[in-house]
């Protein structure tokens, strides 16, 4: 009973914070937000929404192939763990003075990684090989590039972006992001976590992964206080996240969700400079 409450609240408790995050950042900024720490130039939250909410009604209407079964049935002693440590990064991150911003790459490396692979070796099970039986992805390429064609339309305010620093130092910067950043945040927030989170249902899984996952952005992005800079990370993240969740649940394939979130921190710079 109580677990069938918990799928309930929790989507409820997720629609609910994302909405009033909405209404504040419609009233107090007029629907503004900044999509990234790396761009000044701001733009309204629905042309963001659009992106993510189109290809997640494509991913719901293409057919699903099997009956979907969550992977993890019962809570994992790990479950706890990796909570902890998820919350424990959004706190650090949120306490970092701003001069000392790249230490969260430890934080990142140290509680997403390196304390969740000591737990998870002792579990002794892979997700991966047992998402194999459910594994059918052949349309979700069709998401992906639904998506792609979104993400990079004028929908998007990315194609101005410039840097002043050297574009070797660009590169090398994008090869650790998508390491530290793509590579590390979907295998922690959607491989292990979310998985970890199915015996709750779906949909809990998904919203409680993303909660998480946009929250620890409030700390890097943005100025003003904790209840702002929170309220623009959910509505700039959230609908990320949902799909990002849904994507992997749907079709359990970590190298495309990966891919889509390369995508996302992928600086167009690279490709532009040489058309200069």
């Amino acid at each position: 009973m109580q677990k069938n409450r918990l799928r309930l609240l929790i989507p409820a408790i997720t629609l609910l914070l994302v909405l009033i995050s909405a209404l504040y950042v419609q009233t107090a900024q007029d629907g503004l937000i900044q999509t990234s720490a790396d761009v000044q130039d701001k733009t309204h939250f629905i042309y963001i929404w659009l992106i993510y909410l189109i290809p997640l009604a494509a991913l719901f209407i293409l057919p699903w192939h099997f009956k979907f079964q969550p992977l993890i049935q019962k809570p994992l002693k790990s479950t706890r763990i990796l909570l902890i440590s998820s919350i424990v990064y959004i706190v650090l991150v949120f306490l970092t003075p701003q001069p000392y911003f790249e230490l969260f790459y430890i934080y990142k490396l140290v509680l997403l990684l390196m304390i969740p692979l000591l737990v998870i070796r002792r579990e002794k099970s892979s997700i991966l090989s047992t998402a194999q039986p459910f594994i059918n992805w052949s349309l979700a390429p069709i998401v992906y590039v639904i998506w792609l064609v979104l993400y990079f339309s004028p929908l998007n305010n990315l194609s101005h972006i410039s840097y002043d620093e050297p574009y070797l130092f660009v590169l090398i910067f994008t090869v650790i992001s998508i390491l530290m950043n793509a590579v590390l945040e979907e295998v922690f927030y959607r491989v292990w976590l979310q998985t970890r989170l199915e015996h709750l249902g779906i949909l809990a899984s998904v919203c409680i992964s993303t909660i998480l996952w946009s929250l620890w952005h409030a700390g890097i992005q943005g100025q003003g206080n904790l209840l702002e800079l929170s309220a623009q990370a959910l509505v700039t993240h959230a609908l990320a996240g949902i799909f990002l969740g849904f994507f992997w649940t749907k079709y359990r394939n970590v190298y495309l969700l990966i891919l889509i979130h390369i995508c996302m921190n992928f600086p167009l710079y690279l490709i532009t400079y040489w058309f200069k």
